[in-house]
């Protein structure tokens, strides 16, 4: 027999505590779907008239030997439909008080609380064994890939597993979601969890039912073709500032993306306006607002593929700028005119005084010689 082993533990802690009434010990039994159960119960040779029942309600097995031995029928109780054809009693057994039964072909079903009662003549009941069954259900994970989502799935799982995605490195992949989680009228469970990947490698789908077969998973390689475009600057110019601009379309893995001025520092202020996720592909705009003169330039980072593209533009704002390049040449435009101005006006002024004194000396000149001449 296939848990014949097991069942000879049960058979012996059955032994040991073969009390009545509610000392009578709860015993675990975990199995998988589709074996064979021994559930073990043992009762003094002079008690022959016993019966097995699951959750205190449904019909397991019933035995009267004072009836020829005939077991369900004649008043004597009806057998659960669940069970029939499928639960055996070990007929030797019988002779040494030997009240187990095995059930054939497990169910997921059959999980629930055995008792196996002796029954007096009187009609009263007295327990002998307490069998606390879980048959388990571990169904083997189906993995469905399109382009970088996958779905784990689990069809009929019992009990209840929980469900983690690993990448290469054997780490969980905490933003996976589940998707799907139904328990069906058997009590089995469907579930699915999905993920989206960036980057190539294997994936392991890891499925946990601890009371049971533990772990099993199931795993799958995922190639990730990348695509880095160049980003693409727009600007709307209005009277105090400059609207810009950054448009990446069609990148994968999703790439970063991040305005820096002409100095080559980080715009903290930069806003993701669209992020759009279609067809394995992204789409973003990051958007800044910007009121001084200067280069700007758009930063996109895709570290597993293409690392770093960017793009650059140049803003003229009228007015004043505090951009250290524009400034300086500003400042150095207007001290330039203010020399140029006051070097000609001393210039001017060094003229006129020369053309002044060289009149003055001719006509100092002329009036002598007329002097003379008169006299």
């Amino acid at each position: 027999m296939a848990l014949l082993s097991l069942g000879g533990v049960c058979l012996l802690l059955s032994c040991l505590a073969a009390v009545s009434g509610d000392d009578v010990p709860v015993i675990s039994i975990k199995t998988n779907e589709s074996s064979e159960v021994l559930l073990s119960c043992f009762l003094d040779i002079r008690e022959k008239k016993f019966d097995w029942k699951v959750n205190d309600t449904k019909e397991v097995f019933f035995y009267d030997p004072d009836d020829g031995g005939n077991v369900y029928g004649q008043g004597k109780g009806d057998q659960d439909p669940q069970f029939k054809g499928r639960v055996k009693l070990f007929d030797e057994g019988l002779k040494s008080g030997n009240a187990s039964i095995v059930i054939q072909k497990a169910l997921v079903k059959d999980t629930g609380n055995y008792e196996c009662f002796y029954i007096h003549g009187n009609g009263k009941k007295t327990t002998k064994s307490r069998i606390s069954l879980t048959v388990g259900a571990c169904p083997k994970p189906y993995i469905h890939v399109d382009m970088s989502n996958l779905k784990c799935e689990i069809e009929g799982a019992f009990p209840e597993p929980t469900i983690e995605w690993q990448n290469s490195a054997r780490k969980p992949i905490k933003d996976a979601v589940e998707i799907k989680s139904q328990q069906k009228e058997d009590g089995r469970f469907d579930k699915i969890w999905e993920i989206n990947v960036t980057q190539s490698g294997i994936y392991y789908c890891v499925v946990t039912q601890e009371e049971i077969c533990h772990q099993i998973e199931g795993k799958t390689a995922v190639h990730i073709p990348g695509a880095c475009p160049k980003p693409v600057i727009h600007s709307h110019d209005t009277v105090s500032m400059t609207n810009l601009k950054c448009e990446v379309k069609g990148a994968f893995p999703e790439p970063t993306m991040e305005w820096q001025d002409s100095t080559r520092k980080p715009i903290k202020d930069a806003v993701e306006t669209k992020s759009e996720w279609k067809e394995g592909r992204f789409d973003k705009i990051w958007e800044i607002n910007v009121k001084q003169s200067g280069i700007y330039y758009c930063v996109v980072t895709q570290e597993g593929i293409c690392h770093q593209t960017e793009q650059n533009t140049t803003v003229h704002i009228a007015g004043p700028s505090t951009d250290p390049g524009y400034n300086s040449s500003l400042v150095a435009a207007i001290v330039g005119l203010v020399l140029l101005f006051v070097a000609t006006v001393v210039l001017g002024c060094w003229c006129h005084c020369k053309k002044m004194k060289a009149m003055k000396s001719n006509y100092l000149s002329a009036g002598g010689e007329n002097l003379r001449i008169t006299s």
